[in-house]
């Protein structure tokens, strides 16, 4: 019998960075019409005035390199974001904006964020979206809805393991939030003599979140896919100015049902309907 030397090779699998085109992408390539997301500046101290944008890499290995670019106008800006490592995944990257750092140095305007990378030796481009800035007024932001999510989980869309870095992310679109229901759970007793009295009450507030029609690609896949699937802290605040309520200002909720698309035939938009409840249970009376 014949015995042959066999050698064994293991051989790593470099995944290319998903693309915005292929999962979200923030400006779809298939429209004529450019619509940049609404972000504002705000040095009033309110946290629901300013926003932050993150954008993120995955990296395969030490030689591998990436660089966050920040434009207004196609031109790069002063302002230039420093990439950061995640606690859980050295290699990938991410960048948190401050806005109202843009803005202080660079001014409103229309930005965009892209990404050069070199990944296993392949050299490409990632466009992350591009943003309209503004000064926070209550006329700019009137009839939209503002989520701003914590992302602090293993990822497995982009396989980017969150976990421990805490990466805040915020995202204008037209819509509405509110219409609390307190949901009340009533425990009384009866006593002997026929008397009743209250053992507990407590209000398991819900709230709905329903936007405008929007662009399925970079509204609604982003809502659903990202900031509802991932986070892991999410405050929502409404700047309607029929609102009921104005105390919807970075409220802390968690997802309690699952979200609902509506579409509408020969219109490429679609609507979307979820439904929250208070991140703290703390709204109770007993003995």
């Amino acid at each position: 019998m014949n015995l042959e030397n066999r050698t064994y090779i293991v051989a790593e699998k470099v995944s290319l960075p998903i693309t915005r085109a292929e999962w979200l992408p923030l400006v779809s390539q298939d429209d004529c019409e450019c619509e940049p997301y609404l972000v504002c500046a705000s040095d009033s101290g309110n946290s629901w005035e300013n926003d932050y944008t993150s954008a993120w890499i995955k990296l395969f290995s030490n030689s591998d390199t990436c660089t966050f670019n920040l434009k207004k106008d196609g031109v790069l800006v002063a302002t230039q974001p420093t990439p950061q490592s995640f606690v859980n995944d050295d290699f990938s990257k991410y960048i948190t904006l401050d806005w109202f750092e843009v803005f202080t140095n660079d001014g409103i305007g229309c930005y965009s964020i892209d990404i050069d990378y070199t990944i296993a030796g392949v050299t490409d481009n990632i466009f992350w979206g591009e943003y309209k800035l503004y000064e926070y007024s209550n006329f700019v932001v009137d009839k939209t809805v503002r989520l701003k999510a914590v992302f602090n989980s293993n990822q497995s869309i982009e396989g980017i393991d969150f976990t421990n870095t805490n990466v805040v992310d915020t995202f204008r679109f037209k819509g509405y939030f509110g219409d609390r229901q307190p949901q009340t759970e009533i425990d009384n007793i009866i006593y002997s003599n026929r008397e009743m009295k209250k053992v507990t009450r407590e209000n398991l507030n819900k709230y709905t979140l329903t936007t405008v029609p929007l662009k399925y690609n970079g509204y609604i896949d982003r809502i659903v896919d990202l900031v509802l699937l991932s986070e892991n802290e999410l405050y929502i605040s409404d700047f309607n100015a029929l609102n009921p309520s104005y105390n919807y200002l970075d409220l802390p909720v968690i997802l309690s049902e699952s979200p609902e698309i509506k579409y509408n035939d020969g219109v490429r938009k679609a609507s979307l309907t979820a439904t929250f409840s208070d991140k703290i249970k703390n709204s109770r009376s007993y003995f």
